[in-house]
């Protein structure tokens, strides 16, 4: 009795003994292949222009058809991602507010609303849009529709405050003679489409932490993180139909 007791104290010791010494021999493999994960540069836009330009978001219209839809921050994303395209800034989506109701606007619903705005918030492009479909439960849906207004699209003349509170059918008379938006993108991004998939794989490359497992799986685990993609996408839409035709996403080599 005393020798089977004695050998399965030594066989705990042992197992202890041999546990206490692999842990940080794990610990030291799992780091390392973190470690050693290569670094990539993430996909990124570039502004068709030679010079710095300045645009403005106006925040998103809901034509969803559901209530509870966090339009400002999915406006904000709009904002961040317009200002992380090589080539353009981005001015705060309050101070587009602050223009909005200078012109006693709620949102902007005409080409000649549009062209104030600009005017008044001295800027080189405006975006303005409407979130067409929304589910934030999985698989989540976005759908943005999206229009791009610059200072290289000519209009006649300045639009002044007056112009605006016309009569509706003057007011509709007068945006026939306007040049509409430089851009246009529309599009409902389902997490259920493949292409939609591998377009958020390349997007979370180079915007995960290397020592995390979530990468892009929390694009689409997150409406925060999802909303934030489309906003990358559509912008990368807009900026891609402006003129000169050089405004292309640049996208570097996949990592081997």
């Amino acid at each position: 009795m005393k020798t089977d007791l004695a050998r399965r104290s030594l066989h705990r010791a042992s197992s202890h003994a041999l546990i206490a010494l692999a842990t940080p021999l794990v610990a030291v493999l799992i780091g390392g292949c973190a470690s050693q994960e290569k670094l990539a540069p993430p996909v990124e836009h570039r502004s068709p222009w030679a010079g710095e330009r300045t645009w403005a978001v106006v925040p998103l219209a809901n034509e969803s058809g559901v209530s509870a839809v966090d339009t400002l921050g999915i406006s904000d994303d709009f904002v961040a991602e317009v200002e992380a395209v090589e080539g353009l800034r981005c001015i705060p989506l309050n101070r587009s507010i602050t223009g909005l109701r200078s012109l006693g606007l709620a949102q902007i619903r005409s080409d000649a609303e549009a062209r104030a705005l600009l005017r008044v918030l001295q800027v080189d492009g405006l975006v303005v849009g409407s979130i067409t479909a929304y589910d934030p439960y999985k698989p989540m849906t976005l759908g943005i529709a999206a229009q791009v207004y610059t200072v290289d699209t000519p209009a006649p003349t300045a639009t002044d405050v007056g112009e605006l509170t016309m009569a509706v059918r003057e007011r509709g008379n007068a945006d026939r003679s306007r040049t509409g938006p430089a851009a246009q993108a529309s599009r409902v991004y389902d997490a259920r489409n493949h292409d939609v998939l591998e377009r958020i794989g390349r997007y979370a490359a180079g915007r995960h932490d290397p020592k995390s497992g979530l990468r892009e799986s929390l694009y689409v685990n997150s409406m925060d993180a999802y909303g934030r993609f489309v906003a990358f996408e559509v912008v990368g839409s807009l900026v891609g139909g402006l003129q000169p035709p050089e405004a292309v996403a640049v996208e570097p080599a996949a990592p081997r």
